[in-house]
């Protein structure tokens, strides 16, 4: 069995969903895509909404660490927010997709605030109530420029920066 098996999945996936929309995407398509038994499907994931949120989960980590600050965060972010990939995870009406997609930014906000040289002063106790504040609001603002209400990733980005800008805590 490949030692990057996980990565074999997510990768089938993102190619099933250059032909298919991901409502009609199964595990049964995975297990065939990459040529595996549904045992090693399920040794390596829970079900299908753990294969999208792994997906987003590696999008987002490879356009954004933490330590490259709020304003790459921002521009990562309203990169994503316009990738086809995105648009295509969150055609699920079911949620899975936007609820992943708030955890992982809660997580990134929450490695950030953590971080010494974070622009945020937050006492500890109180870190995780704000990434999970900010990640609602950015999920909302990602959400709109999916629907186009938002023109561009440059003013998305902008408008992510100017929301973040509000709630630094000196």
């Amino acid at each position: 069995m490949p030692i990057h098996m996980k990565e074999n999945i997510c990768a089938a996936l993102v190619r099933l969903l250059d032909h298919r929309d991901i409502r009609k995407i199964t595990v049964k398509d995975l297990v065939q895509e990459c040529a595996i038994s549904r045992q090693s499907f399920y040794y390596h994931f829970r079900d299908l909404q753990e294969v999208i949120r792994f997906v987003i989960r590696h999008e987002l980590r490879s356009r954004f660490r933490p330590e490259d600050g709020i304003d790459a965060l921002c521009t990562a972010l309203a990169e994503l927010a316009y990738s086809d990939l995105l648009g295509k995870l969150l055609a699920d009406r079911d949620a899975s997709a936007e609820r992943a997609l708030l955890d992982e930014i809660c997580a990134l906000l929450s490695d950030l605030l953590q971080m010494p040289t974070s622009q945020f002063r937050v006492p500890i106790s109180d870190a995780a109530v704000l990434a999970e504040f900010c990640g609602c609001g950015i999920v909302g603002l990602m959400l709109r420029s999916r629907r186009w209400e938002i023109s561009d990733p440059t003013l998305l980005a902008e408008r992510l920066r100017q929301a973040l800008s509000h709630i630094r805590v000196a």
